[in-house]
């Protein structure tokens, strides 16, 4: 009795170790089959299975990279085909400079006939352009005729009242309310050379009331017997005092030593010399 008893517990102790091994495969069996169910389609893996390699695969395949021993370790070197396709990816095409509207500065006919610069002619389009208005049969349009003083001040020369009247008969002596691009870069050009020789004119005066001062010691003049005897003794030259005299009645026209000599006379005086033109 005892050793049945025996028996029985034997076997109830083993019974779990059994069942927990029969678990483990059953588990494990399970897992599998969930695996395959999901990762792993038949007609997917067949399909793959029979599919050719790819061009990619083909290339690779038939341009291995090569390997190269230095003694150490093997280095992979790209093959020919590597090579192209690397100098193929890294190449940009070259690009052509823009076109410019005007290019090296270059000066039109019409600038050469009025003779100004292509800048000084690119600034007259481009006043043109703010007022223009298309008209058929003008291929630079027209500038209506109350425009002509605003185009002028947007070069920057603009017409005093009697100019402005001046060109408006000019730009239009038929009275049809506007302008046509020709006789107004005619004008314009006038207009810059007028400008430059005031602009010239005014550097000369400016140079001319810079030497008289010299000679006035600063003052506006004018110049007197005392300061050309210190010009003199400055210049350490022996002048006598007649000659310093004759000086002054020259340029002033023999109007006194006392008078003196006015800028306007110097400047008379320093022309008829050479000294400037």
């Amino acid at each position: 009795m005892v050793k049945n008893e025996k028996t029985s517990s034997a076997q109830s102790l083993r019974e779990p170790i059994h069942l927990r091994g029969a678990f483990k495969n059953q588990v494990k069996s399970g897992a599998q089959q969930c695996q395959n169910s999901h990762f792993s389609h038949p007609a997917q893996s067949a399909a793959e299975a029979s599919s050719p390699p790819s061009d990619i695969t083909q290339l690779h395949e038939a341009n291995p990279p090569s390997t190269k021993h230095n003694g150490k370790n093997p280095t992979t070197q790209p093959s020919p085909l590597h090579k192209s396709a690397h100098q193929l990816t890294i190449r940009q095409p070259k690009r052509k400079p823009a076109a410019t509207a005007n290019p090296k500065g270059r000066q039109s006919k019409l600038a050469k006939e009025h003779n100004i610069s292509a800048q000084e002619e690119s600034e007259i389009r481009e006043a043109w352009g703010l007022f223009a208005e298309p008209m058929d049969g003008e291929r630079n349009g027209v500038l209506p005729i109350e425009d002509v003083k605003s185009a002028l001040i947007a070069l920057g020369v603009p017409p005093s009242p009697s100019e402005l009247a001046e060109f408006t008969s000019i730009l239009d002596p038929d009275e049809e309310g506007y302008a046509t691009y020709e006789p107004f870069f005619a004008i314009c050009a006038l207009k810059f050379h007028a400008r430059e020789q005031n602009d010239s004119d005014a550097a000369h005066s400016a140079q001319v009331d810079e030497a008289y001062r010299l000679f006035t010691n600063g003052s506006e003049g004018p110049i007197t017997l005392a300061h050309l005897r210190r010009v003199a003794a400055v210049l350490k030259e022996e002048v006598d005092e007649e000659v310093l005299k004759d000086m002054i009645l020259e340029a002033n026209g023999g109007a006194g030593v006392a008078r003196g000599v006015r800028e306007d006379e110097f400047d008379g005086v320093m022309r008829s010399a050479g000294v400037w033109r």
